[in-house]
C-alpha cells in the first residue's frame, strides 16, 4: 500500500447544523451556502395519508437556517409512499433537480421572479 495514503489523516470540521420540520428524502448543492431539499412531511392528512413531498431551498449559516422558497409537489400515488420511495438528483452544471417517485420523475430547475410572472400571465 502507498505509504504517502496511509499517513494521512483525513479530518471534517462541522460548518452548520440546522433541524427541518420534514424528512429529508434528498439533499443536493446550490450555492456556497445553500441546498436543494426533498422533504417528506412529517405530519399526515385527515385521512391518515402522507402529504405531498416538498421541495425546498434552504440558506444555511453556522447554527440556524432559513427557507428561501418552498413547493409543495403533486406526484401520483404520494398519499401511499413512504420517505423511502422518493429520490432527489442533480445536474450541478445544468442547475437542473430530478426528483424520483414510483410512478413518475419530475425535473426541476430555477426561476426568476420575472419567470413566475411571465408564466402565470400566459397560463391565466
Amino acid at each position: 500500500m502507498d505509504p504517502d495514503l496511509t499517513s494521512r489523516t483525513r479530518r471534517f470540521i462541522v460548518v452548520s447544523t440546522f433541524q427541518t420540520t420534514f424528512y429529508i428524502c434528498g439533499l443536493a448543492p446550490l450555492t456556497a451556502s445553500q441546498l436543494v431539499v426533498l422533504g417528506y412531511r412529517k405530519e399526515r392528512s385527515a385521512y391518515f395519508k402522507a402529504l405531498r413531498p416538498v421541495l425546498c431551498v434552504i440558506e444555511y449559516k453556522m447554527n440556524s437556517s432559513e427557507e428561501i422558497c418552498t413547493d409543495s409537489l403533486t406526484l401520483r400515488g404520494y398519499e401511499e409512499y413512504t420517505v423511502n420511495d422518493y429520490s432527489l438528483g442533480c445536474i450541478i452544471e445544468e442547475n437542473r433537480f430530478y426528483i424520483v417517485a414510483p410512478k413518475d420523475i419530475v425535473v426541476a430547475s430555477l426561476i426568476e421572479t420575472d419567470d413566475r410572472i411571465e408564466w402565470l400571465i400566459k397560463h391565466r
